[in-house]
């Protein structure tokens, strides 16, 4: 896997040492001119013997299209694991606006995250209303969020709320 031979990477010229353990709020960011919305350097990911990823670079800008190319088993899919912060990589940096993010960081970031997988991670068996349960409970969501009828009727799913299969398959 790897980027474009013509494509630029921006790496980032400070030491971010320091601001690893600050708050890194991305919405409406103003990225400096020179940074990259998002910078990924020398990222890497090993599960045991195999490397599945190594040593990836490449930038990304707001208004630009990116596109990871690479056949099936390359690690296009781990590397967005990587940035989205799903998986932890096992060395590199990732870096928004500037700023490095690590497993903390990313955390306190990650609501601000939109990503859409190749495949579904929704289970065929379940209702709309038991995802919804489900995923209540795996994200922790606050008291004032978690009563799943009222989350159901705001989001207009009351009417495909405890099928199973195809229509949950829809969220």
């Amino acid at each position: 896997l790897q980027p474009s031979k013509t494509e630029k990477v921006h790496l980032p010229e400070e030491d971010y040492t320091d601001q690893l353990n600050e708050d890194i709020n991305i919405r409406g960011a103003d990225p400096e001119q020179d940074k990259a919305d998002i910078a990924v350097t020398k990222l890497t990911k090993k599960y045991a013997a195999e490397t599945v990823v190594d040593k990836l670079s490449f930038s990304a800008r707001r208004g630009e299209i990116t596109v990871l190319l690479g056949h099936n088993g390359a690690g296009k899919s781990t590397t967005f694991s990587m940035i989205t912060g799903l998986i932890t990589p096992t060395s590199g940096t990732i870096s928004v606006c500037g700023k490095v993010l690590n497993s903390r960081s990313i955390k306190k970031c990650q609501h601000e995250i939109g990503y859409c997988p190749q495949y579904n991670a929704l289970f065929d068996s379940l209702t709309v209303r038991e995802h919804l349960e489900l995923f209540r409970e795996l994200r922790d969501i606050e008291a004032r969020c978690a009563d799943v009828s009222e989350m159901i009727s705001d989001l207009h799913l009351d009417n495909v709320a405890d099928t199973v299969g195809a229509p949950s398959m829809l969220l």
